[in-house]
């Protein structure tokens, strides 16, 4: 508890506060100085000082204890001195309201039944109590009651209802049996970045009921698709879909729903929209480019460019050098200068086998199977190396040298977010 002492003693009188150094307080007549007159407002001794002089020091039911009065009478004066006799009954005074100052503050905002605290056994040995006549109208001028404050009701947040941990987040998942990494690496990609973060916070809504919506801005502001609980949890236990983060499995079956939409023509693309490639047969994510994805969720078109020419046959001599040299280095480039923003994506190339390299440490990493195109995140390009995260399980990286993985490169993808 904090006692303002200005409250107590009211403001010093330069002409009256000491009348002497040396002063001694001895008899209640004495009390009525000048500095009483001035420090307890009302003459307060005439209320309740006399029976606290009367009943509590007269009668030693407490101990006093002389330091303490010196060390709080010092504190509200400017200089001089206070008799430290232990049987000042001024000195007793400040050390009843120095010592028990908790209990008469408790007496005065709760008017309970209280006593002043012990020091120890053999000071006090027996509790005092407060006089019969103990006036408590001065007390409250002087300490000011006070009204306990009620403490704000904290704010109730509902924890939103259903069966999946859906929290606007893309975490770590890996493939299914579904041929959509392109939709894996895209979200991978815009992950990384903290523009993508909130695009992604933005694109996916938890509605609390059971249910949950995904909203593709790049078709339009109010093409959304929601899909409940029952939907979720079919899908994973199909094993066709990524298992790990829910909210992977939730953009899967609401990109699904809207690329069957547009199969059947049910929805039409903006001018501006890419030509998604996706299957026109079978399950429409089997098959596709990241910028689809990034595409469907921001609105914005990425670069592309590969290693194919216009009647995509690849290129070869001069031509596939300078792809590798010069619009390659430029994606690298651009990782290099704006690592915080960049999102892109790496296409490998399909091989009559399986794909594996070297990554720096010397391990052997599989980027793709054989006779399959694959696309993986660029997580961070520095001069010599690229690091990727593989839809196949976005839990790890691995770090490749450049020329390691130049011959496999079939295409990139980059936006800056």
């Amino acid at each position: 508890m904090y006692i303002n002492h200005n409250t107590i003693f009211g403001k010093k009188d330069a002409d009256t506060a000491y009348r002497a150094s040396n002063t001694n307080f001895s008899k209640p007549e004495d009390f009525n100085s000048g500095f009483a007159q001035n420090t307890i407002e009302n003459n307060a001794y005439k209320e309740f000082g006399k029976s606290i002089f009367d009943n509590e020091i007269n009668e030693n039911k407490f101990q006093t204890k002389s330091y303490s009065s010196q060390e709080i009478f010092a504190t509200v004066s400017s200089s001089g001195t206070v008799d430290d006799k232990s049987d000042t009954k001024f000195g007793a005074l400040l050390d009843f309201v120095d010592n028990n100052s908790d209990a008469i503050s408790k007496k005065i905002n709760s008017n309970e039944d209280c006593t002043p605290k012990e020091e120890s056994d053999e000071a006090i040995p027996v509790k005092p109590s407060f006089p019969k006549d103990f006036n408590l109208s001065e007390l409250e001028k002087l300490f000011g009651k006070t009204t306990p404050e009620t403490p704000e009701p904290e704010d109730q947040v509902e924890e939103p209802s259903g069966k999946f941990d859906i929290n606007s987040k893309i975490e770590e998942s890996s493939q299914g049996l579904i041929g959509d990494c392109w939709l894996l690496a895209g979200l991978n990609s815009l992950s990384l970045t903290e523009n993508g973060k909130q695009i992604i916070k933005d694109s996916i809504t938890n509605n609390g009921d059971g249910t949950y919506t995904v909203h593709f801005k790049g078709i339009s502001e109010t093409c959304s698709c929601e899909i409940p609980d029952e939907s979720l949890e079919s899908a994973d236990e199909s094993g066709l879909y990524a298992s790990g983060d829910k909210d992977v499995l939730l953009v899967e079956l609401a990109t699904e729903t809207l690329l069957t939409a547009l199969q059947n023509g049910e929805v039409n693309l903006p001018d501006n929209a890419p030509k998604l490639l996706y299957n026109e047969k079978g399950n429409p994510l089997d098959g596709g480019y990241p910028s689809d994805i990034v595409y469907l969720l921001t609105g914005k078109n990425m670069e592309y460019k590969n290693i194919l020419d216009e009647n995509s046959k690849c290129l070869k001599g001069d031509e596939l050098e300078n792809f590798y040299n010069n619009e390659l280095e430029s994606f690298y480039t651009r990782f290099e200068q704006n690592p915080d923003s960049s999102c892109g994506c790496l296409h490998i190339k399909l091989e009559d086998e399986d794909i594996i390299v070297k990554d720096i440490y010397g391990n052997n990493t599989k980027l793709t199977k054989a006779g399959d195109n694959h696309s993986v995140s660029v997580k961070s390009v520095d001069e010599n190396t690229v690091t990727l995260i593989n839809p196949w399980d976005s839990s790890t990286e691995v770090t490749i040298e450049k020329d390691t993985l130049k011959n496999h490169i079939l295409a990139y993808e980059y936006m800056e977010v």
